[in-house]
């Protein structure tokens, strides 16, 4: 199954715009709560929203073959805890990674540390994001698949009625 994501170029759009969407929310939140410069958090805001978009995309993939028709829902549930704790631990070190690379290290320490614990969560409301959207689109496809095989099912009991009719005759 291909990712829906990377199916064309419009839905790859479509998908970076909301995620710098998410970033813009994140970023008016962090500039009330955190007192820092406004440069270092537009770079972590530009940073963070595409190495997530990133990797959520590449996530798609195990959370794509994880399902509760498959799983018990407490392996489903840890599944999806380590999954988001990989991924957690990922993205944070990657940002902040760039972020000592771009930015002198006694300023972005102290943005880092007082940023930290707001990053947290909406790491792991976007998570919730990307694996409710993920299990939509893939029931909503199903439900699609199951509607065609249905009709194609009622037209060969049509025709079979009809047939029989005309042998009957």
């Amino acid at each position: 199954m291909q990712n829906p994501i990377l199916g064309n170029k419009k839905s790859l759009l479509k998908y970076f715009l909301i995620w710098m969407f998410f970033g813009l929310v994140f970023f008016l939140v962090m500039s009330n709560l955190i007192n820092t410069d406004k440069k270092i958090l537009a770079t972590d805001f530009i940073l963070q929203n595409f190495i997530m978009a990133c990797l959520l995309i590449g996530l798609w993939y195990p959370i794509n073959f994880m399902s509760w028709e498959n799983q018990k829902l407490g392996f489903l549930i840890l599944n999806h805890l380590l999954l988001f704790l990989i991924f957690a631990f990922t993205w944070v070190s990657s940002v902040h990674f760039f972020l000592k690379l771009i930015f002198d290290t006694q300023s972005i320490d102290s943005y880092i540390e007082n940023a930290f614990a707001y990053k947290i969560p909406f790491c792991f409301f976007a998570y919730i994001v990307f694996v409710i959207s993920t299990y939509l689109l893939k029931y909503y496809d199903s439900f699609l698949e199951k509607k065609e095989i249905e009709s194609r099912l009622s037209d060969s009991i049509k025709e079979a009625e009809l047939t029989l009719l005309r042998n009957q005759m």
